[in-house]
């Protein structure tokens, strides 16, 4: 019993939890600052960097952009970003092709523990690590960075160990606020 005790107390004082916490107040996808960036600014940033063509179906759409790689991250499938009704970033996902060739240099398709290395270097160790298992196949560990803030999660699309990785970066904002509309005198002035 005190053995469970002073490790709590161990596990609760440790410096590299504040330190974690201020990293992921701080986080970014490709350049982005998801906490202040907003629809306008994601698209005129991924237009500015170039090497990724928007999907037609986003082009209006106002709660969803999703970007594919041309020339840039060929590591990866897709960027897609969803946003509140007022163009505020909610959430933002990169999943991740199986052959990481730029990530290892290694013949082998890529893991989470790959992914959570590189991202463990920024963020700190992952304080959530899952197991998991799907229909008797294969187990794979699952990463999770999780403050008031934010969640930042590694694991496979479809929880199987066949699929592409994914890492989805989740704001804690309403994703159904309602818009916050202008002073009518403000709206005016601006035709």
């Amino acid at each position: 019993m005190k053995f469970r005790i002073l490790a709590l107390v161990l596990a609760t004082s440790s410096p590299t939890i504040g330190l974690q916490a201020a990293n992921l107040d701080q986080v970014k996808l490709v350049g982005i600052d998801l906490f202040n960036a907003n629809q306008t600014q994601v698209r005129q940033h991924i237009r500015h960097i170039g090497g990724f063509q928007q999907e037609r179906a986003t082009f209006n759409h106002p709660n969803v952009d999703k970007f594919f790689p041309v020339s840039n991250l060929r590591d990866s499938y897709y960027l897609e970003f969803r946003y509140d009704a007022n163009g505020q970033i909610v959430s933002a996902k990169r999943l991740y092709r199986r052959s990481g060739v730029r990530l290892i240099n290694e013949y082998r398709d890529i893991t989470t523990q790959d992914l959570a290395r590189l991202l463990s270097a920024e963020l700190g160790q992952p304080p959530k690590v899952l197991r998991k298992q799907r229909e008797g196949g294969l187990s794979y560990p699952s990463y999770i960075w999780e403050t008031e803030d934010i969640t930042i999660k590694i694991d496979h699309r479809g929880s199987s160990p066949y699929q592409p990785i994914f890492v989805e970066y989740k704001l804690a904002r309403d994703p159904f606020a309602a818009k916050i509309e202008e002073p009518e005198n403000l709206a005016n002035n601006r035709r």
